[in-house]
């Protein structure tokens, strides 16, 4: 039996060496000799069945009549199959690392020093005419990006980038290729990686900068190559080793991108292995402080050893935004800013603006929405805040928050820096204390979970260890965590107002967790007032209809409502409503107007007048907005019907019938009207409430009570028709000055005596 094995944590590349090579050796068995990594594992089981793959345990070494071994030529990497490279059956090795001490040698050695081990055997396929289908070109192509860093580190070679070539020729899909190249990080490597932050010191070496982290963790965490690939992409660093103590072993990931630093000839020498630009070691007799010393012994030994120096590790290379701040922001808001950091500075404390003041600062957005997180007691800080500026605050205990006041009402917030645990899903959070970082993690996307430094010696300093900037230059809207969701069900509302508010777009995986989490049990534990006050943010954005229809497909407006949809109609309504909005304060100007409400109206226009009732009650809207609701529902149509059939009412009939009506639900009718057929009829009914708003909603009667009184008629409920009359016939253009009124209240009065009694209707 022949067998095809790769190394234990397979990669990409050592994935796709192992199925083309199948294609060299069409009888060999394909042998996993141990665990994958987590996006390896996860393409697996999205393609169970594309490759007959054995676990290790499913092979009788007495059966194996010859080895090929690709992407490895250390037998301390090939699990159990390390027996077999003693020299007693034929062993054919494909390659792609430095010869290192120890590697088994065979009768067949395809080595080279090429970005990824698949070009080599890409070479040979090709050579004999071979073909690949389109999925094992995606495999293939993905191993080739995974070592070379995207064809970006100094180990990619013109056969890789050629390789690619013939891959994408081949069928590979690039859409495939970039979901799992993009590495989502899990909640223990978030943490993982926020002590690795902590830990950060740099070595200088020569004209080197080697930067070392370090972390002890209590239980096993996989993938951590990950964490190397993140922290070097985001401070930018030349040469990174993260060392790691995990169940009584020590992890070695190193990463270069100068040509200076060899980290595969390095880990050598440690009992590690890999290439130039990225290699790891696993260390059993070693305590981690002691691999430390022997690493930094190597280093010096292999760099030239000098005066080594250290710095702080937060602020290792922060990219400072103090000129785009001065650009972009209000005097009065850098002022406050400044003032924040001065206050931090007496009180010895880091201070930071963080959140969506940052996001939109970046985005070059006006914001004055300032939210402060204090390294230390935010009360106490609000306090101390207020001394200086002559304002008040407000404290929150339990959130251990502080909304502050300017003498000149001018709002911001403040609070400690702070963890948040969830003890059930969509619960509130439980708030325990922590540090930026901490702060940081629990937010709910990346383009969020930006701050920048206010103390005087580090103002402007951007702190952005999850890679928000490049999401905000890219569009993405990324969850930082797997569990975001689950934790609180509103983000999933508030990523998709942020695709539609910014025009960004959600990641793959986000994509995946939202619909993962979308289900009935979740939604049920929600408060529903919680709902309601998402909605009203997503239905007061200026372009909701595609935030809403997001809610749809992923199956989310079904637990607002049961009865909910958003089909062909609703999207219509929704865009001559934006129609209208323009149309309404072009002709009428600026008035008072609940936009949000004018978008449910449409949404629920399905419901029932009963439905609809119990829907704004059961997400608690207020009194006031349940009444514009069941008003619409009472004479929207009617209205709708009275305007059809009268062409040219009078303007006091017009007035009789739409006074009264909330305002929303007349520019909800203006909108409906125009998705008529006949848009004479919905010009005519548009027109008509115009001449409503514009010219009769704001006549008044010029005479009182008094006025009657002094013409002779005794106080009592003819007051009323007398002024209504009085009204209409102002409304019709009859009456102009308080003086006509008296004389047409006198007449009246007259009439009066002769018969008895008012006769007549209203007009």
């Amino acid at each position: 039996m022949e067998i095809i094995v790769t190394h234990t944590n397979t990669d990409f590349d050592a994935l796709a060496s192992l199925i083309l090579a199948a294609k060299l050796y069409p009888e060999a068995q394909l042998v996993l000799p141990g665990s994958c990594e987590r996006n390896v594992r996860d393409f697996l089981t999205q393609y169970p069945h594309g490759f007959n793959i054995k676990k290790s345990k499913h092979i009788n070494l007495n059966k194996v009549t010859k080895l090929i071994l690709v992407e490895t030529r250390q037998p301390t990497r090939v699990g159990k199959f390390a027996t077999l490279t003693d020299g007693k059956i034929p062993i054919h090795i494909y390659d792609h690392h430095p010869t290192q001490e120890g590697d088994v040698e065979g009768e067949l050695m395809e080595v080279k020093e090429i970005g990824a081990t698949v070009s080599i055997i890409l070479e040979k396929i090709r050579e004999q005419n071979l073909t690949i289908s389109p999925l094992e070109a995606t495999i293939a192509a993905l191993g080739i990006y995974e070592d070379t860093g995207s064809l970006t580190f100094s180990t990619t070679t013109s056969s890789d980038i050629s390789a690619v070539a013939y891959l994408i020729s081949c069928g590979a899909d690039l859409k495939v290729i970039a979901r799992f190249l993009e590495k989502e990080l899990t909640v223990d490597q978030i943490f993982i990686l926020n002590d690795l932050f902590h830990s950060l010191q740099v070595h200088q070496i020569d004209d080197i900068e080697v930067v070392i982290a370090k972390v002890v963790i209590d239980k096993y965490v996989g993938d951590l190559s990950v964490l190397a690939h993140k922290i070097i992409d985001m401070k930018s660093l030349e040469v990174l080793f993260c060392i790691i103590g995990m169940e009584e072993k020590v992890y070695l990931i190193a990463r270069s991108r100068t040509n200076k630093v060899d980290v595969g000839d390095i880990l050598a020498l440690i009992g590690g292995g890999g290439h130039k630009n990225a290699a790891s070691a696993t260390i059993r007799e070693l305590s981690i402080e002691e691999v430390e010393k022997k690493l930094l012994e190597i280093l010096h030994i292999k760099l030239a050893t000098t005066k080594e120096v250290t710095t702080p590790p937060f602020h290792l290379f922060p990219r400072n935004i103090k000129q785009l701040m001065g650009k972009n922001l209000l005097i009065p808001i850098q002022n406050i800013l400044k003032l924040v950091g001065e206050v931090g500075d007496r009180l010895k404390v880091n201070v930071y603006v963080v959140g969506g003041f940052v996001r939109d600062l970046l985005l070059g957005k006006a914001t004055f929405d300032i939210d402060i997180v204090v390294e230390g007691d935010g009360i106490e800080f609000a306090k101390k805040l207020t001394e200086k500026t002559s304002g008040y605050y407000k404290s929150h205990e339990r959130f251990k928050t502080a909304n502050v006041v300017f003498p000149n009402g001018f709002k911001i917030d403040i609070a400690s820096t702070r963890q948040e645990v969830y003890e059930h899903p969509a619960a509130l959070p439980n708030v325990a204390t922590g540090g930026i970082y901490a702060d940081i993690l629990r937010r709910d996307f990346t383009i969020n979970a930006m701050a920048i430094q206010l103390n005087a010696v580090h103002y402007g300093e951007l702190v952005d260890f999850v890679e928000g900037e490049k999401d905000l230059k890219e569009g993405f809207i990324r969850v930082l965590h797997d569990k975001s969701f689950i934790d609180d069900p509103t983000r999933i509302f508030r990523a998709i107002r942020f695709t539609s508010r910014h025009d960004f777009s959600l990641t793959l995986h986000t994509k995946e967790l939202i619909i993962k989490s979308a289900t009935k049990d979740l939604f049920s534990r929600l408060a529903n007032q919680r709902i309601r006050d998402e909605l009203v943010l997503i239905l007061n954005d200026d372009n909701p209809a595609e935030a809403i229809l997001q809610l749809q497909e992923f199956g989310i407006l079904k637990y607002v409502h049961p009865s909910l949809q958003f089909g062909e109609k609703e999207s219509l309504l929704f865009k001559k409503i934006a129609h209208t909005f323009f149309y309404f304060e072009l002709i009428i100007g600026h008035k008072p107007l609940e936009k949000w409400l004018i978008y449910l109206l449409a949404l629920i226009d399905k419901l029932s007048k009963e439905e609809a009732l119990k829907f704004m009650q059961h997400l608690k809207f207020t009194k006031l907005q349940q009444k514009t609701v069941i008003k619409d529902k009472e004479c929207s149509q009617v209205l709708t019907d009275f305007l059809k059939t009268h062409k040219r009412p009078s303007p006091a009939d017009l007035y009789q019938h739409l006074i009264g009506v909330p305002l929303e639900v007349l520019v909800f009718i203006m909108a409906k009207v125009e998705t008529l057929e006949n848009e004479e009829i919905a010009s005519q009914i548009k027109k008509q409430i115009v001449f409503f708003l514009t010219e009769l909603v704001n006549v008044k009667v010029s005479i009182t009570g008094e006025d009657i009184k002094k013409l002779g008629l005794k106080p009592g409920p003819i007051y009323k028709e007398v002024l209504d009359k009085v009204l209409a016939a102002k409304l019709n253009g009859k009456l102009r000055s308080k003086k006509d009124e008296l004389k047409y209240v006198s007449e009246m009065n007259k009439k009066k005596s002769r018969d008895g009694s008012f006769s007549g209707n209203f007009l």
